[in-house]
């Protein structure tokens, strides 16, 4: 069963015994609870004991005025409605009252078939002036810390702000000292290079077995430290957004061929089967021809450097749904599967036999995807562990 809900109190405050007892009658009826005070000093008691709903206040009593009994009670309760009963004829102390914070007031002798509906207006008006208070301040409250919440936010926003502020010029001063580096590096490794080719084309005069042997290790090293520099220098205009392509039409058999030319001592080098499989229509590409060779020469290369002595590579080119497609396939030692999505990651190495193949910076097939995708070109691989791997370029392909 429902719990009954607690009557609401009435506290009256008068002196006039016959009245009192006609409003106590008259409330109880309609449902109220009813307190009675006969002096205004009781009434103040009672107040304290157990603050009523409403409050029924006659101006004249014997003991306390009316208006010393309001002024008490409004300055323990602002809200308490009270309701003032006066005699005929006073009204303005009605109005005084009014103005030190009564609610209403009733002359008398009362009505008292309306005293119930009155005192019920009141004490609802009460209730919603206190819920509207409640939720007045509970929206002030939630206000105030929504508003906190969005200082804090956009202080936290400032600060990601200035973090990212400062990662992107940590990233421009990093691009720039390995631009920097890079450069400098190339011009005396391009001038020893050159001074060890000539020693080793003996212009000046013979050198013996050792002499040569010492020096084409030295010529290997400066190579190798020459590729490593323009890997460097490569991305590091690429991520600088500094890297000009002079595009021209071309024709994309030619390019395969011109790379395969450049690497072929090393396919023979290693007793590789390198196999040509070019589409007999010309395949023509808006590209950059020096960039689309240094593309072509990383995946020949990588498959030559992965690829045991006596296999065999295989390069294809050919059209496929309006776009050029080059692949380039190995029977190498392969890719494991979950390097297959970070092979294309600078500096990232896969963690078997090919990090320990050859040497490199790892910034070979992030160049790569690179320059394939300033082409609008898109680069991806396949590879089984062992079985070898098929890297494909895919570019747009010109009409005619």
């Amino acid at each position: 069963m429902l719990a009954e809900e607690p009557k609401q109190t009435v506290l009256l405050i008068d002196d006039d015994r016959l009245n009192t007892k006609l409003l106590e009658v008259t409330l109880a009826d309609a449902g109220f609870r009813v307190v009675t005070a006969l002096t205004g000093k009781e009434g103040l008691q009672l107040f304290e004991k157990q603050p009523p709903d409403l409050v029924m206040l006659d101006m004249l009593m014997s003991d306390l005025h009316g208006l010393s009994v309001l002024t008490s009670l409004k300055r323990r309760a602002p809200a308490l409605p009270v309701i003032i009963m006066t005699a005929h004829g006073s009204e303005e102390m009605a109005v005084e009252a009014m103005k030190l914070g009564a609610s209403d007031y009733l002359v008398k002798p009362l009505h008292y078939q309306r005293v119930a509906s009155v005192v019920r207006e009141h004490i609802e008006k009460s209730r919603l002036r206190a819920t509207e208070e409640r939720l007045t301040h509970q929206l002030r409250e939630s206000s105030l810390q929504l508003m906190r919440r969005v200082a804090e936010l956009e202080r936290a926003r400032r600060k990601l702000e200035q973090a990212h502020a400062d990662l992107e010029e940590a990233g421009r001063l990093k691009t720039e000292f390995i631009s920097m580096v890079s450069h400098e590096l190339r011009t005396p490794l391009t001038n020893i290079q050159g001074y060890v080719e000539l020693l080793l084309d003996e212009t000046d005069g013979p050198i013996n077995d050792a002499q040569r042997e010492y020096l084409e290790i030295v010529l290997d090293n400066c190579k190798r430290l020459i590729a490593i520099a323009n890997d460097l220098l490569d991305i590091s205009r690429i991520e600088a957004g500094n890297l000009r392509l002079a595009k021209t039409r071309l024709r994309l058999q030619e390019l395969v061929e011109e790379a395969v030319r450049s690497l072929h001592p090393q396919f023979r080098a290693k007793n590789l089967q390198l196999t040509l499989d070019l589409a007999p229509q010309p395949l023509w590409i808006w590209a950059d021809r020096e960039r689309m060779i240094q593309v072509l020469n990383n995946l020949l290369s990588n498959a030559c450097k992965y690829t045991p002595a006596g296999g065999c590579v295989t390069v294809r080119a050919y059209p496929d749904n309006g776009r050029a497609l080059v692949e380039v396939s190995d029977t190498g030692i392969g890719i494991p599967e979950q390097d297959l999505e970070r092979i294309f990651e600078k500096f990232y190495r896969a963690e078997n036999s090919r990090q320990e193949a050859t040497y490199g910076t790892g910034l070979g097939l992030p160049i790569a995807k690179s320059l394939v995708e300033l082409h609008d070109g898109h680069i991806s691989v396949a590879s089984k562990l062992g079985k070898g791997s098929t890297f494909r370029v895919q570019l747009p392909l010109l009409e005619g």
